[in-house]
């Protein structure tokens, strides 16, 4: 759906290899599914919120079906900064890029 959107889309398949490439290249945002192999992608943003690094200051966006309060404020609290709530939508994804409109 990115891509379609006409953003450029760098994918990975796990949590450790998110980390990895993170520290690595600069982002505009980092999209992370909550329930990754190897790292959840609240435990991504932990560590490049702990480092200073590249992007420890991207947005750092969860995929999840989480719902519940207390739950989302605890991924805010390991330095998500926003969420996508699934399935995702193209027009959610669409509206939710909006706020950055430099990224497409």
């Amino acid at each position: 759906m990115l891509e379609k959107l006409g953003c450029m889309v760098t994918a990975v398949d796990n949590g450790n290899a998110a980390l990895l490439h993170a520290e690595q290249h600069l982002f505009d945002l980092i999209f992370l599914d909550e329930q990754m192999p190897g790292l959840n992608g609240s435990d991504v943003a932990i560590k490049l919120c702990a480092k200073e690094q590249l992007n420890r200051d991207t947005p750092k966006i969860a995929l999840t079906g989480i719902t519940d309060p207390d739950e989302l404020s605890a991924l805010f609290k390991k330095g998500i900064t926003h969420y996508l709530k699934k399935p995702i939508t193209k027009p959610a994804l669409e509206s939710f890029l909006n706020n950055w409109p430099t990224v497409y």
